[in-house]
């Protein structure tokens, strides 16, 4: 079996990220981007890494990326709240998945390490939510979380299968990226121009550099079947923001937003502004929960301790990608 390793999404944050430590651990990666004119991070590793243009909607450039392969980290996905973006992202997050898994199951000894979300776990407040935590289709469930749990019956059916396969639940990944990116374009705020506003919402965060070297150790020693949540803290919005504020020197959030205001002038806005990317219900859906995640299967699974937020977010400041 080849050693050579294929990353899907390679030019997003976590997929850029993980090349770039991949080939910090000498491994033979392969990284499949959309456009060989726009790699982003990939930048400061191209001269180590092979980079592939293709698509995993496109049957035929994912099967040459997939040529001579024996492991396959997919973290290709779609994150969006915004309802212009459903279609595509239904088509990328859940065709896109079962054609990578249909083209795994035709290559004898791969092995796929899928990325699925934390989203796809119980919503359920008030309690620790672990791997166990079951997916409840409730009203409060973002179409992006439909997604990404449809996502992951495409790669169970390919265990059922046959196929050599694992799955990492990552909370909100903070790390350097795509302007585009929800996450990104909310942190690029706070550490330029602050942010006034905030709410009650909770949710796990972790390091993409943490991340990275989960799913690597997960490839490589994770039985079959399994699935890892990766958490390094919960937080609040208001804990986080105010973590961004210090460490960037800008001014913390002053301003509680009651969530029935927030969701009418959100529908204003929806109404006024149909395309704008990131102000929109399923974003404040999102965002309002309060739920907290626990890594302590990986953990002890691997003797690994995360790193505390805020010393992700002091590298990041002094590291410049």
């Amino acid at each position: 079996m080849s050693s050579k390793v294929l990353v899907t999404g390679a030019s997003g944050l976590l997929g850029a990220n993980l090349c770039i430590y991949l080939a910090s651990q000498n491994v033979s990666v392969r990284a499949l981007v959309r456009n060989k004119n726009d790699i982003g991070l990939l930048e400061k590793c191209k001269d180590v890494i092979e980079i592939t243009e293709g698509d995993i909607l496109d049957i035929d450039t994912l099967e040459n990326a997939l040529q001579d392969v024996g492991q396959v980290y997919h973290c290709a996905a779609m994150v969006s709240f915004a309802k212009k973006d459903r279609e595509l992202m239904k088509k990328i997050n859940v065709q896109g998945t079962a054609n990578v898994v249909n083209l795994c199951l035709e290559i004898p000894g791969i092995r796929l390490l899928h990325v699925s979300s934390v989203a796809v776990l119980e919503d359920a407040e008030g309690v620790l939510i672990t791997e166990k935590s079951k997916w409840k289709n409730s009203k409060n469930a973002t179409f992006y979380a439909k997604t990404k749990y449809l996502a992951e019956l495409e790669v169970y059916r390919g265990i059922e299968e046959g196929l050599d396969a694992v799955m990492v639940l990552p909370s909100v990944i903070v790390g350097q990226g795509r302007p585009n990116h929800p996450f990104v374009r909310l942190f690029t705020r706070a550490s330029t121009k602050g942010i006034r506003w905030y709410h009650h919402g909770v949710t796990g965060y972790v390091c993409v550099h943490d991340a990275v070297q989960c799913m690597y150790l997960i490839m490589q020693k994770a039985p079959v079947g399994e699935k890892y949540i990766l958490n390094s803290e919960n937080l609040s919005l208001y804990s986080f923001l105010n973590m961004v504020a210090e460490v960037y020197g800008k001014r913390p959030p002053r301003y509680k937003i009651p969530y029935l205001p927030a969701k009418f002038a959100v529908s204003i806005i929806e109404k006024l502004l149909p395309k704008h990317p990131f102000l929109n219900k399923e974003l404040l859906k999102s965002t309002i929960k309060q739920q907290e995640y626990s890594a302590k299967k990986f953990m002890e699974a691997f003797n690994y301790t995360f790193e505390p937020i805020k010393k992700c977010l002091s590298y990041m400041k002094g590291n410049t990608i």
